[in-house]
């Protein structure tokens, strides 16, 4: 393997695929080392899980770890409500049904509904939304 001299420190050249193999070796440690710390078992990559539920149980304990908002990291939907009669989405996946008594919008995991009178989307982003109208309940389903 050549070798290369930095700061007069002999170091080897990795290829990127090493290199990205080292990092995803040593976060599954420090994750391993974090999961323990807090009193959570160790799972094992050949339990039955599937690989979405993979990539959510490491995404969120990387969060935790690194101290980073949910939100951000897992995709996970925010809402804000003020009063009875605005609700503010992020992190949504569209609309499935839109009605001015019932909203159904998809979420990345099921969905979120909305029960209300008079409801209208007042704005609609890409993966943020604001419904107004008289709001009686708000129901996640998986």
């Amino acid at each position: 393997m050549p070798r290369c001299v930095t700061r007069g420190c002999v170091t080897e050249q990795r290829t990127l695929s090493q290199l990205v193999s080292s990092i995803f070796a040593n976060a599954v440690g420090i994750l391993c080392i974090y999961l323990n710390s807090k009193g959570l078992q160790y799972f094992s990559w050949r339990e039955g899980l599937d690989m979405n539920k993979r990539r959510e149980i490491i995404s969120k304990a990387m969060a935790d770890f690194l101290e980073i908002p949910g939100d951000l990291v897992l995709d996970i939907p925010k809402l804000t409500i003020t009063g009875r009669d605005e609700l503010y989405l992020e992190n949504h996946k569209g609309i499935i049904e839109y009605s001015t008594v019932r909203m159904r919008i998809n979420l990345s995991r099921g969905f979120l509904e909305i029960i209300g009178d008079n409801l209208e989307i007042q704005a609609l982003m890409p993966d943020e939304m604001r419904v107004l109208g008289d709001i009686n309940s708000i129901k996640f389903i998986d």
